[in-house]
């Protein structure tokens, strides 16, 4: 719960942050790029660096991964250029040998995917998974996400020895408690306001991808500003007031 709960947290607090920043921008007639496109919906850890934090990821193609020969040499110098930008993004980080493990998991995992797409385009093809697309783009879609929740365990752990902790202790096998929740802060009576928060912001996003798909109902104008007027009525009640730094801050 944890481990998927800080991915949550660190893209709502990163990417919020960013649109505030986009929103301040534009009002004072200024046009910033887009920082995410809704980064927990891709399905390879390639397409989920082209969507999270693309100012960042963008910079390093630019003056450390395409000065490095890019992929422009040989096959094995482009898997070691990969390799190499994603440890020195790690470090970048933090000098702390958990961003460095972030950063090779990441690059690894993406030489990894490269050498193995003929193969799996074969299991695919096996699998019959070429005739059920929705079925395919599901499990591509989960296999990243629970990828991309697992490496940021070495993000967020303070040492390799938490880290190490917490992956040997992942398990779904013993019962829950809610109580452990509350351990983290959450009041146990706002949980299920929490996960239907979790669920709303999602269902936007995928609308934000999809606007065609967007429903009927948005048209009305009683129905967009009751949803508005929820948003701000919910800052309201489960608003942290008080100083609570970004997380990217410390970065």
């Amino acid at each position: 719960m944890a481990t998927l709960a800080f991915s949550l947290q660190i893209y709502c607090d990163f990417s919020g942050y960013s649109d505030i920043a986009l929103g301040v921008a534009r009002m004072m007639g200024y046009e910033l790029r887009v920082n995410f496109l809704q980064p927990y919906f891709s399905r390879s850890i390639g397409e989920f660096w082209h969507r999270w934090h693309i100012s960042l990821s963008t910079w390093f193609r630019d003056y450390m991964y395409i000065p490095l020969g890019g992929n422009r040499v040989a096959v094995p110098r482009h898997y070691i250029n990969l390799l190499v930008t994603f440890l020195i993004s790690g470090l970048w980080h933090g000098a702390n040998w958990t961003f460095v493990i972030w950063g090779g998991l990441h690059g690894s995992l993406l030489v990894l995917s490269q050498l193995t797409s003929s193969a799996r385009a074969r299991a695919i093809r096996v699998l019959a998974l070429d005739r059920m697309p929705k079925s395919r783009a599901t499990l591509q879609w989960l296999s990243t996400f629970t990828i991309v929740t697992v490496a940021w365990i070495a993000f967020r752990a303070k040492d390799i020895h938490s880290a190490w902790y917490v992956v040997t202790h992942l398990s779904i096998l013993p019962p829950f408690n809610s109580f452990t929740l509350a351990l983290g802060g959450i009041p146990r009576a706002n949980t299920p306001f929490l996960a239907l928060f979790i669920v709303t912001m999602f269902a936007v996003e995928w609308w934000i991808m999809h606007p065609h798909r967007t429903p009927g109902i948005w048209s009305c104008a009683p129905v967009r500003w009751a949803c508005y007027y929820g948003c701000a009525f919910s800052i309201v009640f489960f608003g942290v007031f008080g100083h609570t730094d970004f997380i990217y801050f410390q970065f």
